[in-house]
């Protein structure tokens, strides 16, 4: 792009810097780092949070951190924060998590955001082993989404309480109201937290397909099942049925 005379700007830089987090590439980081601020973009609350969040992403926290606190507070938004406190949380810096969250709250120019803020929160407090403040957290949300869903659930089955990851997986699941959301919880149990579904587990899902009208797909769900389909699981699909007038 330089070669062709053709100079990056504040919106080509967070694609950039995002690409060079997510690969892990900090050698070229530290070099478009220097190059924003050659171009006069060290003010830039854009740039500067996909800066952070590539030093952190990168495993370099004491770098994202000075580039948070260099900057005048006034610059920052939610994303940022959230972006500090999500990186101190996933490089087990729990103290500074908490710290950075308390100046958050005495910041009157910014409103924690639950989406991504309390996910954090949760996921941090169950790696730490408490898994009752997670509880606490989560249930404390006015509105639960699949993040903090999927943060709860992943903090139960690391603690050991697969029992109980098993309930909450199926309330979750229950009252989204969502196939997709739904569906995803019920893959996320298997795929990344292993656990084995039960009957009552399958039996939301078909009771969820049936609800959403797609009774085709119900059965083919229930087709698709390692164990056989009990009883419940029909007089769900048939009392679908019914609805539909078919």
């Amino acid at each position: 792009m330089r070669c062709n005379s053709v100079f990056p700007n504040k919106y080509t830089f967070p694609f950039v810097l995002k690409a060079c987090g997510r690969l892990g590439l900090i050698e070229k980081g530290l070099e478009i780092h220097c190059l924003s601020e050659k171009l006069g973009l060290e003010f830039d609350v854009f740039v500067q949070n996909e800066l952070i969040s590539m030093y952190f992403q990168c495993g370099f926290v004491e770098f994202g951190w000075r580039v948070f606190d260099k900057v005048p507070d006034l610059v920052w938004d939610v994303v940022t924060w959230n972006s500090v406190i999500s990186g101190y949380v996933h490089s087990d810096c729990y103290a500074n998590a908490l710290k950075v969250f308390e100046e958050l709250l005495g910041d009157g120019n910014v409103r924690p955001n639950q989406v991504t803020m309390v996910s954090a929160l949760v996921d941090m407090y169950s790696k730490s082993g408490d898994i009752e403040k997670s509880l606490e957290i989560f249930h404390g949300l006015t509105k639960k989404d699949v993040f903090s869903g999927t943060a709860m659930i992943s903090g139960l089955a690391m603690n050991g309480q697969s029992e109980k990851a098993l309930q909450f997986f199926s309330q979750m699941e229950f009252h989204s109201g969502s196939v997709d959301k739904g569906l995803y919880y019920f893959e996320a149990m298997i795929r990344c937290y292993g656990l084995t579904p039960r009957l009552e587990h399958s039996g939301c899902m078909v009771d969820l397909l049936g609800r959403a009208n797609l009774l085709v797909e119900a059965v083919k769900f229930m087709k698709s099942l390692p164990i056989r389909s009990d009883v419940v699981m029909w007089q769900s699909l048939l009392l679908h049925v019914g609805v539909m007038g078919m």
